[in-house]
């Protein structure tokens, strides 16, 4: 995705599908847009689920991998201390 300048907008514990083989796959596509690196994010404004949202998404800034890393991170976390 991020080689292509993809981002998704709405990564959640509720997009992410697990196969039988423990691969997890990203789901719901319905927000995802591409974007110009380092280009500040003004056409579409914040879209996706707030409790997950980076800070880049909800400030409706700069989105970039970290997006994501901040979005996996708070995945993880709720898995280990659900």
């Amino acid at each position: 995705m991020h080689k292509k300048d993809l981002v998704h907008r709405d990564i959640k514990g509720g997009n992410l599908l697990v196969t039988s083989s423990g691969d997890v796959l990203l789901a719901d596509f319905d927000t995802a847009t591409t974007i110009t690196p380092g280009a500040k994010i003004t056409s579409f404004g914040a879209l996706g689920t707030p409790f997950w949202a980076a800070p880049e998404i909800a400030a409706c800034d700069y989105p970039s991998v970290r997006c994501c890393v901040h979005v996996c991170v708070c995945v993880c976390v709720l898995c280990v201390c659900a």
